[in-house]
Formats: structure tokens, sequence, C-alpha cells
């Protein structure tokens, strides 16, 4: 925004808006006829204004004494209510008023408006013994304005109006905030050597909402010549509705004093942190200068991470929050809403760049305006507001440079001491220490889909540029609660960990794909585990996107088959008995086992043979000739290899008399 051409204007005190209110409660409504210009007979209404003179400058306690109440919750409730009204009526005007006569008597209630904190305070008076007071059934009911629909980054601009005025050898700059937010003002100025400006520009500061004009800055006239000045700014969004940033006055961006920074300095340059906790990593799924949306000189250097709805997001350095909103909506999945509608917070640091933290979610912040925060520090939780079509944490730097707000180049600091400059793609560690890394694996899945069996249950991890395939093992028991069991105290100590019986048993499962579309599988298939009975979920494969951000589709299947390297152990053991013999047959993933027993007094030897299969191939020549000797252990007779071990078999054997040489 440009302007050179200077306004004069009559500057309006705030009180003389107080004293006018007051004066118009006094005198009625305006009407052309006079004796509709009162209240009835009684009048209560002078009465009022000058209760109202004293309760103006009331705190909460003294506010409570001018009142009457039921009972100590009543007064209570009211004190805290007053106490969310900024401590006092100062600021707020008479909007409106009601009143209703009873007998004798009268009751009247009013509304205030604050116009600098866009907040509403009723407040219901009633007449006893004489004196009004405010009324025990109509306590003060405080609530914010409803918030103004988000303003478009030009249409912004358009809200500031900014004027000078020339008064000797002074030429005077005023701003006024047509908004119902306050915002950040980067104001900047070309100015001849004639022109001395009484603070160092650019000015950086937070303009509140305002009816009257504000101060801005100063111009000192040296000398008598003929001279023109100019001046341009940037503004951005600094709260949802004036209830965070409410100051009488501009507020100049204040001074961060960190003494530690160089603790994170390398060669002269500040090493950011991430912008999530310790232990999480999460994927740039777009970089600086993305095709997308980082093409501008207000967001080339901006990085999105791919975070799920409502994953914590960290300071990146030391600062004070100048700027919360919070109150716009997610969007839909691929249903973006204007980049005005998204929820951000941010953060001045100590060289005057701002760090910008952007599509958060829905009254996801956990900070306030002019708050200090440390890095790694929590902030507030990712969302999918704005201009957005899924998740994910816009992080930014901005600074002020060539007259304008724009992104700064910047890097993550390593953990090896080295900066990190971040790129799509990477998948980028946070350390306990501040500093960062690239790491392989991302912690937080963007969903997980859950499928339940009887001895175990399988996840499906969805990650921007992975897919990962667990499962749990079902099979070993809690201990019992104390009042169950009536153990010793030292069973009960290790019940209170978490610890399981040793009854479980190890399975193993297998996991194989008939389909795959833009993914790959980093292990080779089928991919065979042991799940040992700990409850926990353990990763079986893990399938990498071949075209992140694209379409990806899969079929697979989990199966109950041996452990690796507990091949030997069937899955399950069947025993059919008969006259002189016990045939004992083992389940296996990929064959049957069959064993026998000779529970005679003498040797027996006898055939045998399969009358049907299915799915099933002998791996000895049919029939079997047998020669079951008086032994107590199993014998090993023949082995049925499964075909297709994804699908069902079944089988028919018999054991008889030798009929072969």
């Amino acid at each position: 925004m440009l302007s050179a051409l200077p306004v004069r204007f009559r500057k309006h005190g705030c009180y003389l808006g107080y004293v006018l209110a007051l004066a118009v409660f006094a005198a009625g409504p305006l009407s052309a006829r006079a004796e509709e210009a009162t209240f009835p007979p009684y009048s209560p209404h002078k009465a009022v204004a000058g209760f109202f003179d004293r309760l103006l400058g009331a705190g909460p306690r003294q506010a409570a004494e001018l009142a009457v109440f039921p009972n100590e919750e009543a007064r209570a409730r009211f004190i805290r209510e007053w106490t969310s009204s900024r401590s006092s009526l100062a600021g707020y005007k008479i909007e409106g008023w009601d009143v209703e006569p009873t007998k004798g008597s009268a009751e009247v209630a009013l509304t205030f408006r604050n116009p600098e904190h866009n907040r509403t305070l009723e407040v219901g008076l009633v007449k006893v013994d004489g004196a009004w007071k405010v009324s025990p059934e109509k306590e003060s009911g405080i609530a914010p304005a409803a918030p103004s629909a988000p303003v478009a980054g030009a249409e912004l601009e358009k809200l500031l109006d900014i004027t000078s005025d020339r008064k000797g050898n002074r030429i005077e700059l005023y701003v006024v905030n047509k908004a119902s937010f306050s915002v950040l003002l980067w104001f900047d100025m070309d100015l001849p050597a004639l022109l001395k400006p009484d603070r160092p520009l650019p000015l950086h500061s937070i303009v509140p909402p305002s009816q009257a004009p504000l101060p801005l800055c100063v111009l000192q006239v040296v000398g008598d010549s003929a001279f023109r000045y100019s001046w341009r700014y940037s503004v951005k969004r600094a709260d949802d509705a004036g209830e965070i940033v409410g100051h009488a006055a501009i507020t100049t961006f204040p001074t961060v004093a960190v003494p530690d920074e160089y603790r994170f300095s390398l060669d002269g340059k500040y090493g950011y942190g991430l912008p999530f906790p310790a232990d999480q990593a999460y994927l740039i799924w777009q970089g600086p200068e993305g095709a997308f949306s980082h093409n501008t000189p207000g967001s080339k250097h901006a990085v999105d991470f791919s975070m799920p709805l409502g994953s914590e997001v960290a300071a990146v350095r030391d600062g004070i929050v100048v700027g919360v909103i919070q109150k716009n909506p997610n969007n839909p999945d691929d249903k973006p809403a204007p980049k005005e509608m998204a929820n951000e917070i941010l953060v001045l640091h100590a060289d005057g760049t701002i760090a910008v933290y952007a599509h958060l979610t829905t009254d996801g912040a956990r900070v306030s305006f002019g708050q200090f925060v440390g890095r790694g520090h929590a902030i507030g939780l990712s969302g999918n507001s704005g201009y957005s079509r899924g998740p994910h944490l816009h992080f930014d730097i901005l600074g002020y440079e060539d007259g304008q707000c724009v992104s700064m180049p910047y890097g993550f600091l390593s953990s090896e001491g080295t900066f990190i400059q971040p790129a799509k793609e990477l998948i980028l560690l946070s350390e306990k220490d501040g500093t960062s890394r690239i790491t392989q694996k991302e912690t937080t899945p963007w969903r997980i889909v859950g499928r339940y069996y009887e001895e175990y249950n399988t996840e499906i991890r969805y990650y921007a540029k992975s897919i990962e395939f667990l499962a749990s093992n079902k099979t070993a028991q809690p201990l019992p609660t104390e009042a169950e069991s009536g153990a010793a105290a030292g069973d009960l100590a290790v019940f209170r960990t978490g610890s399981v019986r040793d009854n479980g048993q190890v399975i193993g499962l297998e996991l194989s794909f008939s389909r795959l579309e833009n993914v790959a599988p980093m292990e080779k298939m089928p991919r065979r585990a042991a799940i040992p009975p700990d409850g926990a979920f353990h990763t079986v494969a893990t399938l990498e996107l071949v075209n992140p951000g694209e379409k990806s589709s899969f079929s697979y299947q989990f199966r109950r088959v041996e452990p690796p390297g507990m091949e030997h152990i069937p899955l399950r053991v069947e025993k059919d008995g008969a006259t002189g013999y016990e045939v004992e047959i083992r389940y296996f993933s990929d064959r049957i086992e069959l064993y026998a027993v000779n529970t005679s007094s003498r040797e027996m030897v006898g055939a045998l043979s399969f009358s049907s299969l299915t799915n099933l191939v002998p791996k000895e020549k049919v029939p079997t000739k047998i020669q079951l000797a008086v032994k107590t252990s199993p014998q090993y007779l023949a082995t049925l290899r499964i075909r297709d071990p994804a699908n069902g078999y079944s089988f028919r054997y018999n054991v008889g008399p030798w009929e072969g040489q």
C-alpha cells in the first residue's frame, strides 16, 4: 500500500464516548415529542446513570458489594464473570436498555459493548430500598461478539487507514484499524533527509481494532525546503476477534531477550528446531518453492509437514506469541477453504523474524498473546483449516525485506552440528536436545485400520510415505486382579507392571500380497514373523509408496503358520485311536505329518493309504508300509504337502493290513 497525500483529522478521546453514552442514557430515547422522551413517571434513569458512574470503575469485589444476592454461590459467580470482563466496565459503552416497571419499583436490563475487545456485557438492575443494585435474577453475562468473516489479504490492507497531519515542524502519522480483530503491521517509509522519524523504521507493531485514530509515529521536519515522502506497509491478521490482542494503543513488538541463543547458532546463523516434540518424525511432503503453493515471496521458503489431525506442534525457537487465530473450522478432505481461514500461531524471535505455524485445528492453540515460549514448547495442535487438502502443518519464517514481508531462508540444526536444509520427501526426527536428524521412518500414522481374530489382531498403519502391517498375539492371559487372585504381594506387583502369564504361546503369522499398485514391499514376500504373547503390536512387513501423494491399493492376507525357526512345532495335533494303535496327525502351515503309536504288546505291520485328497500331495509312495514296534513314542508314517497354503484342503486315510511283498 502506498500513500503520499497528508490528510488532517480531529482526535476523539475514549472518555468522551462514555460521557456521550451516559448522556444519551440519561436523556432517554430520542424523539420529536418531549413527553415520549422519558421513562415511566418514577424516572429511574437518573438514578441508574449515577449508579453506573460508580460501577464503571469498580473491580469485581467492589461491584459485588454494590449488588444484592440470594446466596454466596450467586455472589461468587458474579465475581467470576465480572473478573472475566477485564476487572471493570472501563471501555464498555451502553448499547441498549430495557425497563420493566414493577410494583413501586422497576427492573432495568442494560447491554454494554466494548468495541476494543469486541465483547458484550449484559447487566440487570433492581431498585431495592430506594437504591439501584445489581439484580440477583439478572446476573452479568459476558460473551464475545460473533466473530467476523475472514478477510482476504488484499482486503485486509484496505481495512487500515493511515493518515498524516502537519503541525508546524512535525508530521504526525495515525492509523485506524476498521477490522474487528487485531493485525500485525510492518510499516516503512521513503523519507528525504529533511524528515527524521522519532523511532527506527521499518516499524513492527500490533494494531488493535479502533474507532479513533491511533498514533503511529512522528516525523520531525528539518529546514524549509520542499519535500515529498511516502509509506508502504504489509498486514497480517493477529487474532480472531480482538479478544486475545486488545490494547488501547498500538503495541510495538516487544524485545525478545534470549540469553542462550548462541547454543543453537552456527557461523552466525540460527539453527532452528523442528516444529514438533522430541522423538517424533514427520515427512516434508511439500518443500520450499513447491509447485503447488510455495511459490510467492511470502511463502517460497515454507515447508509442509504431513502431520495427522491433532498432532502436537512445538516452537522452533524462543520467542513471544504475537498472533493466535483458532476459530476457523477444519476442512473436509480434498475441499480446501480460502487461505484466510487458516488457523495459525505467530511467534516473534529475538532477531525480529516471525515463525508461522498454520492450518492448525479449531481451538487448537495452547498459548495466548504475549506469552513467552521456549524452543520445543508445545504451542498448539495441527489441523486442516484454510487452503488445505488434508491435515498437515505449514511452517515458515517471515521477515521484512525490500519494503515487504517475505519468507526467509532457514535451516534446522542437526545433531552433528550442521544445518539441514528443508527439502521435499525428507523425513526429519526431533531429538531430545532440540536438534534434528534425517531418518527413514515416520512415527505417527495418518490412520490405523485394525482387524480382530481369535488368537491375534492385525493393524495397517498408513503413513505419508509408507504402509506398515503389524500383528499382536492374544494367546496370553492377563494376571487376575488383586480381588480375584489372592496371590502374594510379590505376584501382585508383577501384575501392576502389566506383565502376563507364561502360558501364552509364540505364534507365527505370514503376510502375502496378491495385488500391489503404487506400492512396493521393502522385504521379500511372503513375509513370516514370530509374534510373542506380550500383547504388543509387532511389525510384520512394510510397503513403500512409489509416488507419495498419489493413489495406491493392495490386496493382502494374514494367515497362521509356524513361527520362523520353530517349523518343527505343529500348529495343532489330532489323535485318532483304534484297537492296538493310535494315529497322531500334526498340522503345519505347509504340510500334514502322520505318526502312530503301537499300543499293543506285539509288533504290528500294516499299510497307510488315502481314499481322497484335496489340495494335498503325498510325499511318500502310497500305500505306505508301516511297521510299528512296541514303543510308547509316536513313530513317523508319512507327509502330505499342501499344494496352495492359502486355500483349504481335506483328506481321508486308511490303516489296514499290508498286502504287498
